[in-house]
């Protein structure tokens, strides 16, 4: 439309295309707002008032490792009971391109971690083979599976902030 008005092209191309309705437009705008500080304390507070203490820990341990990371769900998904060193505050996963990360621990980081730990065998006595390694099991004592994560962080964020997130937008 702009090259058409200012005579640049001859036809005007713009003129078959719908323009995005207003309230798509806020939509789309208030589904890629930033998460905040203020609402990951919301997305937490919401883990917090899980019924299940054992699934709670580790939400809550998975969220606040994400948030303090950055680190990618694959990443996280793939750790291992051994991916960390509490004594030495770090934190080691093999990310995309088989790189090794490390991240610093911080207080937050090791407490979530050691919670989880505490309850964790209520998980790991169902686990077989190689998911006995893995850092964050599933009910089943599988993996948590990249999908399982997901739909975690979804139904917490539409709890907590009113809006749903994905695993990468924290």
């Amino acid at each position: 439309s702009f090259l058409y008005n200012r005579h640049y092209i001859a036809e005007n191309y713009m003129e078959d295309i719908e323009r995005p309705k207003n309230n798509d437009l806020d939509r789309i705008i208030e589904e890629n707002k930033p998460v905040t500080v203020k609402d990951f304390k919301k997305l937490l507070k919401s883990v917090d008032d899980c019924n299940n203490p054992v699934l709670k820990k580790r939400n809550k341990a998975m969220f606040i490792i994400l948030m303090n990371t950055g680190m990618r769900k694959s990443a996280l998904l793939n750790m291992n009971i051994d991916s960390f060193n509490i004594e030495k505050k770090q934190l080691f996963v093999i990310d995309k391109g088989d790189r090794l990360q490390k991240y610093p621990l911080n207080e937050k980081m090791i407490e979530a971690l050691n919670d989880w730990l505490e309850v964790r065998d209520v998980f790991l006595e169902k686990a077989k083979g190689n998911n006995r390694e893995a850092l964050f099991l599933s009910r089943i004592g599988g993996r948590v599976a990249p999908r399982t994560l997901s739909d975690i962080v979804e139904t917490y964020s539409l709890d907590g902030m009113k809006r749903k997130i994905s695993p990468h937008k924290i």
